[in-house]
């Protein structure tokens, strides 16, 4: 049969085509979907920075502080403070999520459907402030006294009149427990 490489040839092809088109339409994700219909979605280079309490990206400020004192079996919350700089404001529009790393001793107290360890604008964990500032309030109950650092990554957006850029920030920060 000569002709049976040619046929394999042309359907290995049709196969990474396929592939590729596949790959295209799932490329994108419900997160980059959340930008309003006439704006364009910019997503910002992506820079290796060790997780801190405070993050300073372009377009926004991230700050996670502790609220009030937190003792060993109550209920204590980390906030999630964005503030979007310049010409940007938050976006209203994007699902808002902070995955908190699993961290022995303490017991995340998330809603959302995903997992207790998760925080988010669909379980009424994140809250607009004002134009352009907004929180999402982390809740958890550490088991003993000592200091505990609470991380997880923040999915999040700020937009301009022409684009929004849509961010995942690696973030912590060390809350004393009494």
């Amino acid at each position: 049969m000569k002709h049976a490489p040619s046929l394999r040839m042309a359907l290995g092809g049709v196969a990474v085509g396929a592939a590729a088109t596949l790959a295209i339409a799932t490329g994108c994700s419900k997160d980059s979907e959340a930008a309003p219909a006439n704006k364009t979605v910019e997503k910002a280079p992506v820079e290796q920075v060790a997780a801190g309490n405070h993050i300073e990206g372009k377009n926004f400020k991230l700050d996670a502080t502790p609220e009030g004192d937190c003792k060993a079996g109550a209920t204590c919350v980390l906030v999630l403070r964005l503030e979007a700089a310049g010409g940007y404001h938050v976006n209203k529009e994007y699902p808002y999520k902070f995955k908190a790393a699993d961290l022995a001793g303490i017991e995340f107290q998330g809603t959302d459907a995903a997992g207790k360890n998760v925080f988010s604008k669909n379980a009424g964990d994140f809250k607009i402030d004002g134009e352009k500032t907004a929180t999402l309030r982390v809740k958890f109950k550490p088991s003993a006294k000592g200091n505990v650092t609470i991380s997880g990554n923040y999915k999040m957006s700020v937009c301009s009149e022409k684009d929004c850029q849509i961010e995942a920030q690696d973030i912590s920060a060390s809350v004393p427990v009494k």
